[in-house]
């Protein structure tokens, strides 16, 4: 029976030597008293080192003497408690450099007897430098965050505030947990925040860029002031949104001035429709014949009573003159349009006969006036006649 148990437990061990040598991880055991009485074949490869050069205390040798105190104490204060243990050290590798390792370890017991510890060793050196990159990169976002007049946050990607620079929190006048606690929509003007958060709520669920105009609450006077507030997500390198960078940058000046331009440029538009109004009533009760025309085509913008009378048919606005008026085909008048058109220059036809509908002939002078646009190029064509009727006969 002796026999065949120290047969089955070596064939433990060689079954576990085995599985522990072709780990993609590096594998120790160390005993009560943190004496090494095995390492893996990684290890031994990583280190340049042999298995008896790690037994016992040996394995502490490849430590960078700045971390051994470290390590020491984590097995120590582990040891007492007799529980799992993690910590971070650096360790020689071959070629004599230190690289950064993740340890973690379990505490192994025999019928309840503490024995030691089992653990792995995982090189994460490229991870430590990067985070050591981007602590960097956040210590210098935040030095800037300090320097610059805007306001500054940032949030996770849900959203939820994580940072704030000074310059928001003098503003808003609260308390950093409660403005954590709270978030930036209490601070927003309650007309804008419904808006707001709908151009939130898609930026977060689709990663596009966050731009909104709002007004803010300031502490000190209980004021609103305008901001304009934009928003662009970190991406790592799987292409997750890993943060969101806000920055406020106050408006309220240009916004007054654009409010103030806004309501001039309304009250001259008001005052022109009340001329235009005045100047069309003019035109259209004038006993002159007056029309006028747009594009090539000459279609019909505006015609007066005066020269609907003669007409008489129906509302010809948004008709070319051949399709208003195809009985003048043959007396020149589309002819004149079409030059003064071409041209740019004014045309006068004097004693041209027009049937006034009471079947009598009238005589009329018209004058054929080119409209030009703020390029002056002419963009149509205005007719002013009036009747000489009486001074025709009177000859």
């Amino acid at each position: 029976n002796n026999s065949l148990t120290e047969q089955v437990n070596h064939d433990k061990q060689l079954n576990f030597q085995d599985l522990a040598n072709n780990a993609p991880v590096m594998i120790w055991i160390i005993n009560e008293n943190a004496e090494c009485t095995y390492i893996n074949k990684q290890w031994c490869e990583y280190t340049g080192t042999t298995l008896e050069g790690n037994l016992n205390k040996g394995w502490l040798s490849g430590i960078h003497p700045d971390d051994v105190s470290v390590t020491r104490n984590a097995f120590i204060k582990a040891s007492i408690n007799q529980n799992d243990f993690t910590v971070d050290y650096r360790l020689k590798r071959f070629d004599g450099k230190y690289r950064w390792m993740a340890v973690s370890g379990m505490p192994r017991f025999s019928n309840n007897k503490f024995l030691g510890y089992i653990g792995t060793v995982i090189d994460i050196d490229d991870r430590k430098k990067i985070d050591e990159q981007l602590k960097e990169s956040e210590e210098a976002f935040r030095t800037l965050a300090e320097t610059i007049p805007n306001f500054v946050w940032t949030t996770d990607p849900d959203g939820n505030l994580d940072y704030y620079n000074s310059k928001f929190i003098d503003y808003v006048g609260m308390p950093v947990e409660e403005i954590k606690e709270l978030g930036w929509k209490i601070f927003v003007h309650p007309d804008d925040l419904p808006r707001c958060l709908v151009l939130w709520e898609y930026s977060l669920k689709t990663g596009k860029t966050f731009e909104y105009e709002s007004r803010y609450r300031k502490a000190s006077d209980g004021q609103y002031r305008w901001f304009i507030a934009r928003a662009v997500p970190l991406y790592d390198q799987e292409k997750n949104i890993i943060k969101w960078y806000v920055t406020c940058s106050d408006i309220h000046e240009q916004k007054r001035i654009e409010q103030f331009l806004e309501k001039q440029v309304k009250q001259v538009e008001s005052e022109v429709y009340i001329e235009k109004n005045k100047l069309r009533s003019v035109f259209m009760n004038a006993p002159a014949v007056i029309s006028v025309m747009n594009g090539p085509e000459h279609i019909y913008e505006f015609y007066n009573a005066k020269l609907d009378q003669i007409l008489n048919r129906e509302n010809i606005i948004g008709k070319t003159a051949r399709e208003a008026q195809p009985e003048l085909e043959g007396t020149g008048f589309f002819e004149i349009l079409d030059e003064v058109y071409k041209t740019g220059k004014p045309f006068i036809d004097n004693e041209m006969i027009a049937d006034t509908g009471d079947n009598n002939f009238h005589y009329f002078n018209f004058i054929y006036q080119p409209i030009f646009n703020d390029k002056n190029q002419v963009e149509g064509v205005t007719t002013f006649g009036f009747e000489v009727t009486e001074q025709v006969f009177a000859r």
